[in-house]
């Protein structure tokens, strides 16, 4: 493993910690958050794969189009951890239904929500423990 890899590991391991500490101090259970913290760790994910295929596609001379972009990509959204009301405003009111909803999307464009299964398109229902999360700041 090389020395960046292995950075990038302690840093993450450290924002998880310090947001289940923060979580655990407010009251929040462990079993109330976990979803939140693999909802988080997944739309970063995605949204630096994203990025990577965007790279990728401008050097091969063929462009890709984002399944998240413009104000629904993580690198947008997340970084107003100043808001975290607005933040999770934006999360449930928008970016969840442009996830899930096959009627949002502009003819032509695929949708996100279409890389997810039926089952796993419903809205979790952890509202405190997002808010919490917001404010302690995803990392850009």
């Amino acid at each position: 493993m090389n020395k960046k890899t292995d950075h990038r590991r302690q840093e993450v391991q450290q924002i998880v910690k310090n947001a289940c500490d923060q979580l655990n101090a407010e009251g929040v259970d462990a079993r109330n958050y976990v979803e939140q913290l693999a909802w988080l760790f997944f739309l970063k994910a995605f949204d630096e794969a994203e990025a990577r295929k965007e790279e990728e596609g401008a050097f091969d001379d063929k462009p890709y189009v984002r399944r998240l972009s413009g104000p629904f990509a993580w690198s947008q959204w997340a970084k107003n951890t100043d808001h975290p009301d607005e933040m999770l405003e934006f999360v449930d009111g928008k970016l969840w239904i442009k996830l899930t909803s096959p009627d949002r999307h502009r003819p032509g464009q695929r949708r996100a929500g279409a890389a997810f299964p039926p089952d796993l398109r419903q809205r979790p229902q952890l509202q405190p423990a997002r808010r919490q999360l917001c404010q302690s700041g995803p990392t850009g």
